[in-house]
């Protein structure tokens, strides 16, 4: 598989899966406090990236090379 068809199959998986939590979340509404289905997807969301992050070792979004560190021309 490349890299183009695999990208389509991982949005269109992504796609699939966003559109099933607005029927999910309504039925888990009528159970549930909605605050807590909100900042529980969300906090699901966020651990989900985490552990994404995690698996793919990034570091962040800027590498050490990239950060100018502040220069003081003279000014003390």
């Amino acid at each position: 598989m490349n890299k183009e068809s695999k990208g389509m199959l991982i949005g269109f998986i992504g796609i699939l899966i966003f559109s099933l939590t607005l029927p999910v979340s309504k039925i888990a509404v009528l159970s549930f406090n909605p605050y807590f289905i909100a900042f529980g997807r969300a906090t699901l969301a966020g651990l989900v990236a985490l552990a994404y992050l995690a698996y793919k070792k990034e570091r962040g979004f800027i590498s050490n090379h990239e950060v100018k560190k502040p220069r003081l021309n003279g000014a003390f």
